[in-house]
C-alpha cells in the first residue's frame, strides 16, 4: 500500500532543487549587499562634507577634510580608505570616519593636484579646489560611485564622472 515519507529519488530531486537555486541567489544577495554597502558609504562621506564646508561657514574658519589612519592628525602617507577626519587649524577633530571595508578604495583626484587634503573656507567654497572622491568597492565595480565637488563647494553623488565618463578604479 501507501508507504509515508519520500523516496531516495524525491529527496535528491529536491536537496538538488535547493542547493541550486541558494547558489543561483548567493551573488544576487551579495552584489546587492555590495550595492547597498556603496550607496551608504558615500552617503556618509557626502553628509562629511557637508558638515565641513558648514562648519567652515558658521565657525568662521578654514577647516579641513583629510585622510587619517585613525590618528587624530591628518596623515600623508595613510590612504583615504584608512579613514577620515575633519580638523581646523588649531587641531581640533570634530568628526572621525571609520576605515573602508577591507579591499575597498576611496581615490581623490583633484584639480590642485594636491592629494590628501580638502579644505572649505568661510565662504563655503573650496580652497580653489575642486575634484571627485571614488568609491570603489572590491568586487562589482560597476557599483563604484563619484562623490563630486565642485569650486564652490557643492557636493553631489553620481555614477558617472564629473564630465559624464566611466568610472574606473584603478
Amino acid at each position: 500500500g501507501m508507504k509515508n515519507g519520500y523516496s531516495l529519488i524525491e529527496a535528491l530531486i529536491v536537496v538538488s532543487l535547493v542547493a541550486f537555486f541558494a547558489l543561483v541567489s548567493i551573488p544576487y544577495f551579495s552584489s546587492l549587499t555590495t550595492k547597498n554597502k556603496v550607496l551608504a558609504k558615500s552617503d556618509e562621506i557626502v553628509l562629511a562634507l557637508n558638515f565641513a564646508r558648514s562648519l567652515a561657514i558658521s565657525r568662521g574658519e578654514i577647516i579641513t577634510f583629510c585622510k587619517s589612519g585613525g590618528t587624530k592628525e591628518c596623515e600623508k602617507d595613510s590612504e583615504w580608505r584608512d579613514g577620515q577626519i575633519i580638523i581646523n587649524k588649531d587641531h581640533s577633530v570634530f568628526r572621525i570616519l571609520a576605515p573602508l571595508v577591507l579591499g575597498d578604495k576611496l581615490i581623490w583626484q583633484g584639480s590642485l593636484g594636491i592629494n590628501d587634503v580638502l579644505q572649505f573656507l568661510p565662504t563655503g567654497e573650496t580652497n580653489g579646489e575642486q575634484g571627485s572622491f571614488f568609491y570603489c568597492p572590491n568586487k562589482f565595480s560597476e557599483y563604484a560611485r563619484a562623490i563630486i565637488i565642485n569650486g564652490s563647494g557643492r557636493i553631489y553623488v553620481s555614477d558617472k564622472t564629473a564630465d559624464g565618463g566611466r568610472i574606473t578604479c584603478e
